[in-house]
């Protein structure tokens, strides 16, 4: 239980860290210029860490079968962020 726990918050870091990196992007286009000076780039840089380390945490109490059957919430939690930060339309 507490491997499922541990893997749900860091797909959700992971999901959350490339919507800010998008995020990023997308203002560095209108701007024209480096999204690399954008603290936000930076901010999601370290909320994908943040869910790797508790991704790699995770295998410490689970097998890995167990555990990369919980990553399909990445799709879920990217699905449900890049609709509310990004604007970005859900497609069915």
């Amino acid at each position: 239980m507490i491997a499922i726990g541990l893997a749900s918050v860091g797909c959700f870091f992971s999901s959350f860290s490339l919507v800010l990196m998008k995020h990023a992007h997308n203002r560095a286009l209108a701007k024209k210029r480096s999204a690399f000076k954008d603290p936000v780039w930076y901010l999601g840089f370290f909320s994908l860490i943040v869910g790797t380390t508790f991704n790699v945490w995770a295998l410490g109490y689970g097998n890995q079968t167990l555990l990369s059957s919980t990553s399909s919430f990445s799709i879920i939690f990217n699905s449900i962020l890049s609709v509310l930060f990004l604007k970005e339309p859900l497609f069915w």
